[in-house]
């Protein structure tokens, strides 16, 4: 399968994992940041931009082999993975498979926790609307992600995320939601790991619980946390210069340790 991906600059490798009806696209901007100091690594999931739906469901661990493909052709060793949403379930996979590649993690507005019986159940109704009314379940779906006040202030960006998740192929959006539906939770992971771990967090992100995020970064060695007033689930919109700055020096503590 062709698994679309962008390499960017030199130096130590940083790899950046979007969310669900996402594409590598959103990393554009911190790409151009990170690149010159670093070697960026941008990947579209399966089933998202252009790499292809192979099945009905996307698990995380066949997204981490996909990542990790990507990473031996280009003979990548070892890198901090960085993986928004959905795409740090994807991280916490590849850590879990591919541990002597990771130097350091960070979970942009993501977790560790499996999913819930109800949000199980969710995903589960989601899969099936992505066949029946795909336009209009993304047209509110996507605009919650940001506070209200954000809604209006990035209403051009909302517009475009809207407008690249309502092109994606349905099948893609509905075997990315099963897949998450499936996944194992990691707190194992994070008891264990050795290498420093990043949360990014929204105060008044809705998909995520505030309480239970603070929970989870007292698990790792090394944990460092943003936690971001005025923030909703979108920080690489919503507070871009500062969540930039931080996965920055955050890469670059973890190849100085």
């Amino acid at each position: 399968m062709k698994i679309n991906h962008i390499v960017i600059g030199d130096g130590p490798c940083i790899v950046l994992l979007h969310g669900l009806m996402e594409n590598l696209h959103i990393w554009d901007a911190l790409t151009k940041q990170l690149s010159e100091y670093f070697k960026v690594v941008q990947i579209d999931l399966p089933g998202h931009g252009e790499t292809p739906v192979v099945g009905d469901v996307h698990t995380m661990d066949f997204m981490a082999q996909c990542v990790n493909a990507v990473l031996e052709a280009y003979q990548i060793e070892e890198c901090v993975m960085a993986g928004h949403s959905m795409g740090g379930y994807v991280t916490a996979a590849f850590a879990q498979m591919y541990p002597q590649k990771i130097k350091g993690i960070c979970f942009f507005h993501s977790n560790v926790l499996e999913d819930t019986e109800a949000a199980k159940c969710q995903r589960e109704r989601v899969a099936s609307l992505m066949m029946n009314d795909k336009l209009n379940f993304i047209a509110t779906f996507i605009p919650d992600l940001f506070t209200a006040e954000n809604q209006e202030k990035f209403k051009n960006e909302i517009e475009n995320l809207v407008s690249t998740a309502q092109q994606m192929d349905p099948k893609g959006i509905a075997a990315a939601q099963l897949g998450m539906k499936e996944r194992a939770g990691s707190l194992d992971l994070m008891m264990k790991i050795e290498v420093p771990v990043l949360f990014i967090i929204g105060k008044q992100d809705p998909r995520i619980s505030l309480n239970a995020m603070m929970a989870q970064t007292m698990l790792p060695k090394h944990a460092e946390v943003l936690l971001l007033d005025g923030v909703a689930h979108m920080g690489f919109i919503e507070a871009r210069q500062r969540t930039f700055d931080m996965v920055e020096s955050f890469a670059d503590r973890c190849f100085s340790i």
